[in-house]
């Protein structure tokens, strides 16, 4: 895609890193405390200021913004086209969507509503779940995972990240084996943005209960193959919006930070895996970051597939969990830090490559200030 005229600007640059730096050391806040209930203890979270604290930086920065190339161009016309179910721009856009456009738009016809209104949806989902396993995952960990690889991402790709923070709760009942209600919410996400269809290669496999993992390794990465060899017949079908995509080059080879994002996450599981801890979920976070990586290592070939990415919330739940889970204080350290420091390198990694692709600078507001 050809990058747009974005200066590059060193202040929101800084403004961007200092915001999961500052989550992090919020989450240090929180206190905890053991209630004796009926000559059992049980353990309660007493306090959650640091998370509250987090989540509400979070929601300012995020419900208050309207940076972003889509936000600012592509969104806003859609959403001045709501006046009806089949009226708007862009009919391809998924219903789920277009049906909640219609609605904020017969609310007030105001924009910023609506930003405002997706931000929450967005947002909501990730920090329910943060606040709701506390006593199971690493909150600090969790959440600085999230501002670094996830939150600003969804900037520009709004629809993707909102619709991905809602197959969290898809993802969660596949967790505790309820299938029948992990398919309706992946369908609810769906109906916002078709990547998180993806998510339904997860489901099957972990529903297979008999296949082992080598042979659900086998399909999925046969399945990659077949994908690369058709890819040429994949890209001729792009229309609309996402015949753009026809004229971007293709790579032959893996890059870097394909690499750096998943290799420590399959060392992670093989870990956890060899000492046996948190035995429950290996399986099911083995499959999210194998196909995560595998799409991943696709948009090598087809580049659109790359920005489907956000589906892969979950990442941040399966480091939080299996790092809060280490027995050892001396490996929960070390991985905790290393995890920091990916998790920097990761945003650093895609602001200095997105930045002008996605409209990221200066971070501005529709109450009229920038950063």
């Amino acid at each position: 895609m050809t990058p747009n005229f974005v200066n590059w600007s060193n202040s929101t640059f800084y403004f961007y890193l200092c915001i999961p730096c500052v989550c992090l050391l919020l989450s240090k806040l929180d206190l905890h405390n053991d209630v004796i209930v009926s000559n059992n203890i049980k353990s309660d979270t007493n306090l959650r200021l640091g998370t509250f604290m987090a989540s509400l930086i979070l929601a300012c920065v995020k419900c208050f913004s309207n940076t972003g190339i889509d936000v600012q161009g592509g969104y806003k016309f859609q959403f001045f086209s709501s006046n009806s179910l089949s009226g708007t721009s862009d009919d391809t856009v998924e219903i789920g969507f277009r049906a909640l456009n219609f609605l904020i738009y017969h609310l007030g016809k105001n924009y910023n509503l609506l930003l405002f209104i997706y931000g929450l949806i967005t947002l909501m989902p990730v920090i329910y779940f943060i606040t709701k396993y506390n006593r199971n995952i690493d909150v600090g960990i969790t959440i600085f995972l999230y501002s670094t690889m996830f939150f600003f991402q969804g900037f520009s790709l709004m629809r993707l990240y909102l619709a991905s923070s809602i197959a969290l709760f898809s993802m969660n009942d596949l967790a505790h084996e309820k299938y029948c209600k992990s398919i309706l919410w992946l369908l609810i996400a769906i109906s916002f943005h078709r990547s998180t269809m993806i998510l339904l290669i997860v489901i099957i496999f972990y529903r297979m209960k008999q296949m082992r993992i080598w042979v659900g390794t086998l399909i999925s990465l046969i399945m990659l193959g077949i994908s690369i060899v058709l890819r040429s017949t994949i890209i001729n079908g792009f229309s609309g919006r996402y015949e753009i995509y026809k004229l971007q080059s293709m790579s032959s080879e893996l890059g870097f930070a394909l690499l750096f994002k998943y290799i420590p996450l399959f060392f992670l599981l093989w870990y956890v895996s060899r000492h046996k801890i948190g035995e429950k979920y290996i399986k099911l976070s083995y499959y999210i970051i194998l196909i995560g990586f595998e799409f991943d290592a696709l948009s090598y070939f087809i580049q659109i597939v790359g920005r489907m990415q956000g589906v892969f919330l979950p990442i941040i739940f399966i480091v939080g969990y299996y790092i809060h889970s280490m027995k050892k204080r001396s490996v929960k350290m070390t991985l905790g830090i290393f995890f920091i420091c990916y998790g920097m390198v990761q945003l650093i990694m895609y602001i200095r490559g997105y930045y002008a692709i996605d409209g990221l600078m200066p971070y501005t507001s529709y109450l009229n200030f920038a950063i």
